[in-house]
C-alpha cells in the first residue's frame, strides 16, 4: 500500500502488503504486513509464503513478474487508486464461484478504479 490507503505506484516501494480470503464474493479476512524496508527479493519471498491466487499491485518489473507467475501467482499490475475500490472492483468483475476469471482471452482489462 502507498499513502492513505492507495495502492502503491511502484512495487519497490510499496510500505505494507494487504492480503484478503474472499468467500462467495465477500472479503471474510483481511491481514496487512508490514514491508518497509524489506529489500525487493525478501518482499518476494515473502508473497510467495502467503501463497495467494493473485497479487494486485502497482508497476512491477518483468524479472520480479515473472518469478512470481513461475510460482503460481498471477498478477494484476499497473493499478492505481484506492485500495478498496480496486478490491470491490476486482470481486465484482473477476470472481465466480471463488474462482478467478481470466478475461485476457475476452480482451476485457481490469481497471483498477480508474475511470
Amino acid at each position: 500500500m502507498g499513502f492513505n490507503d492507495e495502492i502503491s505506484t511502484l512495487f519497490d516501494n510499496a510500505n505494507n502488503i494487504r492480503s484478503y480470503i474472499i468467500e462467495n464474493k465477500s472479503i471474510i479476512l483481511e491481514e496487512e504486513k508490514t514491508i518497509d524496508g524489506m529489500g525487493i527479493f525478501d518482499r518476494i519471498n515473502l508473497i510467495i509464503s502467503l501463497r495467494p491466487n493473485v497479487l494486485l499491485c502497482g508497476a512491477i518489473n518483468r524479472r520480479d513478474h515473472s518469478f512470481l507467475i513461475n510460482n503460481g501467482i498471477n498478477v494484476i499490475n499497473n493499478l492505481s487508486g484506492n485500495k478498496d475500490i480496486i478490491i470491490k472492483e476486482f470481486i465484482v468483475n473477476f470472481i465466480e464461484n471463488d474462482v478467478i476469471i481470466d478475461k485476457q482471452n475476452n480482451h476485457r482489462r481490469f481497471r483498477g478504479g480508474r475511470r
